[in-house]
């Protein structure tokens, strides 16, 4: 199995959500008491959500800080740590997060709600850190043997990806599963246990159906379809990890 199949499988694997049932199924937390004093903030005008920016393409962070009226100046960023963290490549001219800057903020979901995450004012401009050459992780082989790059690699210039009917089925199915947690996430404080528990079965069976049809066209997915499909699992496993910071706070 190529290296990018076994990157998307552990991804997948890694955001099921069998250890949030278990902690869904031991929380103490006594929701009654707090679930009729929550209430939620908007957001402050003039205030867009950062986009995420780790392992897409400068033209793609570009396009996606454009349509909420933000602007992205790229410089050159060692991102060995990100690779290392998600035991992937980045290939060259992909970006990594978005550090730390003055001109952002974040605002959490307990003032906040499920429109909580890191926010700009519109017409900000960030500096978004790219990669200038193919970074590998610690442990991988030379790329001219195990790994090929997006432009030697011969199953990326002969796999031309599942239809797009296809794909956008299955980026669909990963979009909803995304937006569950996120709910999740912003309601967790005032539910009670046997909802939490009802909330983590259903995302388990989403996360199942998700799972299904991936293996199932894995073998079939271009190198920009494997792309996308990375990149919304991150997104999906940072949701995953702010839920289970919650459950193990609420403890």
């Amino acid at each position: 199995m190529s290296r990018w199949k076994k990157v998307l499988l552990g991804i997948a694997a890694l955001i099921a959500v069998i250890t949030v049932v278990g902690n869904l199924g031991g929380s103490k937390h006594n929701s009654s008491k707090e679930s009729s004093s929550v209430k939620t903030k908007p957001i402050p005008e003039g205030y867009v959500k950062l986009p995420s920016t780790a392992f897409k393409t400068k033209e793609q962070v570009t396009d996606e800080f454009n349509q909420v009226g933000l602007t992205a100046k790229f410089n050159v960023e060692d991102l060995s740590n990100l690779a290392d963290a998600n035991d992937q490549i980045v290939y060259k001219d992909n970006c990594g997060k978005i550090n730390d800057q003055e001109n952002e903020k974040y605002f959490d979901s307990d003032e906040y709600g499920d429109n909580y995450g890191l926010y700009a004012k519109k017409g900000s401009t960030l500096y978004v850190g790219y990669a200038d050459h193919d970074t590998y992780p610690k442990g991988s082989k030379n790329q001219s043997s195990s790994v090929s790059t997006p432009s030697s690699s011969s199953e990326a210039t002969s796999n031309k990806g599942i239809s797009k009917s296809e794909f956008d089925s299955l980026l669909g199915e990963y979009d909803h599963l995304g937006d569950e947690v996120k709910k999740l996430n912003g309601k967790i404080d005032s539910m009670s246990d046997v909802e939490k528990q009802n909330a983590a079965i259903d995302i388990m069976q989403l996360q199942n159906t998700v799972t299904a049809k991936q293996v199932d066209m894995i073998d079939d997915l271009s190198l920009s379809q494997q792309t996308q499909l990375s990149n919304k699992s991150i997104d999906i496993m940072q949701e995953y990890n702010t839920l289970t910071a919650k459950l193990k706070e609420d403890k």
